[in-house]
């Protein structure tokens, strides 16, 4: 990420402001559409998750850094809107806990919810949306999005939701925990903006449906951990040990096989994978007798989202298609690849034996002649 000086570009900015909330609480269920399309709803949602994802991306795009950073924020956002607004850090009797209210609790914060939480905010409600900006306008890589005034029109934005949020939830925390809580946000903006930058050697690339597999299965495990241990582990500190250890191999992971290579296409199924989960359970939302809110809507919401996924996978391929290198010419020359293309040994190993192929074709024909 490049650029410190930007301009307002307005479609761009509206996309991120929308599709952070569209998706961390409407895809995710936690809003359906009765609820996420009231006036309500369309006001405070986007204020809170749209514009914290652009603060998130010029922040990281003014520091030049990468994914770490941006992953880092995302957590501070969470750390904002979970342990200082809401205060569901706190609050034993938060409407979503369940029996995270009593287990994993200890001096006064609900470790695994909050623990957890943090992780789904970093990812799903921040990073998500970012990447698929990205893919979608992949020429403000590194460009700012935003200018002066209107960064510090949206952050104000962002302030006023958090103040309006923090006085209409009424649980009571103690002083010394949301003091806790800003500390935790305060020292991961610190960490984020002395984050190194992505590194750039090259990653051990895999078949791109592998990133599908992880990305469905990611959030298999999360929702293992977070909704399934509690039922079955008698110890808390287990359950969490386990967390931490599942967002280390994901991190391992995507360092080893993905951050820094640059790739869209694998980068698109990553993100595929883990939207891939909540479409599938939007048709078992809709009809679960047990939720006390209104999911209906929610059915359309997956589909909805599956034909997004479309829309920016032929965007990718057709992007694609126009940098593929053409075949080796009739002297048999080698055709050179853009450098922004990745591709794997396997696909290296094809392109060659095709040029290979082609000049022993060719050879023939000369000799013929």
């Amino acid at each position: 990420m490049a650029s410190n000086n930007g301009s307002f570009k307005l479609v761009p900015v509206l996309a991120l402001y929308f599709l952070a909330p569209l998706i961390g609480e409407l895809l995710s269920g936690s809003a359906p559409p009765p609820e996420f399309f009231s006036i309500v709803g369309l006001i405070v949602l986007p204020a809170l998750y749209g514009a914290g994802a652009v603060i998130v991306r010029e922040l990281a795009v003014s520091w030049k850094k990468g994914w770490g950073t941006i992953w880092i924020l995302g957590a501070a956002y969470g750390v904002i809107e979970e342990g200082i607004m809401v205060r569901s850090w706190f609050d034993p009797n938060w409407m979503d806990l369940g029996i995270l209210g009593t287990y994993g609790r200890w001096l006064g914060v609900n470790w695994i919810w909050a623990y957890m939480l943090t992780l789904y905010h970093a990812s799903i409600s921040i990073s998500i949306p970012i990447l698929l900006l990205d893919l979608i306008w992949p020429e403000l890589k590194g460009v700012r999005i935003t200018g002066k005034w209107s960064f510090r029109a949206i952050a104000l934005v962002f302030v006023l939701d958090v103040l309006l949020g923090f006085v209409l939830f009424r649980y009571g925390a103690p002083f010394h925990l949301i003091l806790f809580a800003s500390a935790i946000s305060a020292f991961l903006i610190w960490l984020s903006k002395r984050w190194p930058a992505d590194a750039t050697s090259g990653p051990n690339l895999m078949h791109p449906l592998a990133y599908f597999v992880v990305g469905f299965t990611s959030m298999v495990f999360f929702f293992v951990i977070e909704g399934g241990l509690p039922q079955l582990i008698p110890w808390s500190i287990v359950t969490l040990g386990i967390g931490v250890l599942y967002a280390l191999a994901i991190r391992w992971f995507l360092k080893r096989s993905l951050i820094g290579s640059g790739d869209e296409s694998r980068a698109f199924w990553l993100a595929t994978g883990v939207l891939g989960f909540f479409i599938f359970l939007t048709p078992f939302q809709e009809s679960n007798p047990n939720r006390t809110d209104n999911p209906a809507g929610m059915i359309l919401v997956g589909l909805s989202f599956f034909l997004f996924l479309v829309f920016v996978y032929l965007r990718l391929r057709s992007r694609r298609r126009k940098q593929l290198p053409p075949p080796p010419n009739a002297l048999g020359q080698r055709a050179t690849i853009p450098s922004d293309i990745v591709l794997t040994p396997r696909e290296a190993d094809f392109l060659g034996l095709h040029s290979i192929a082609c000049v022993c074709r060719d050879s023939v024909a000369s000799a013929k002649i």
